[in-house]
């Protein structure tokens, strides 16, 4: 699994727009990158739901690593704004 920095998060696309330093805060770009994650979750989620039964362990397996993210981040924000 992939480790997520500050520097990674100001790299990331949020919706198809690259975020500009200048414009965004370090609580605005975890706040995006959590949503942007959610969403992601939410999706994946859905997918579970409709996949066919053959591809069931595929799709749980995404959840899994899409819950891991946001978990990951939201760990990541919190040292990152108290500490």
């Amino acid at each position: 699994m992939r480790k997520w920095s500050v520097k990674r998060l100001r790299e990331y696309k949020f919706r198809g727009k690259r975020v500009d330093n200048g414009k965004m805060t370090k609580y605005d770009i975890y706040i995006s990158a959590i949503e942007t994650a959610k969403s992601e979750l939410a999706q994946a989620e859905r997918n579970l739901e409709l996949v066919e039964p053959v591809l069931t362990v595929w799709a749980a397996h995404e959840v899994v690593a899409k819950r891991e993210k946001v978990d990951a981040l939201i760990r990541l924000a919190k040292r990152e704004m108290v500490g």
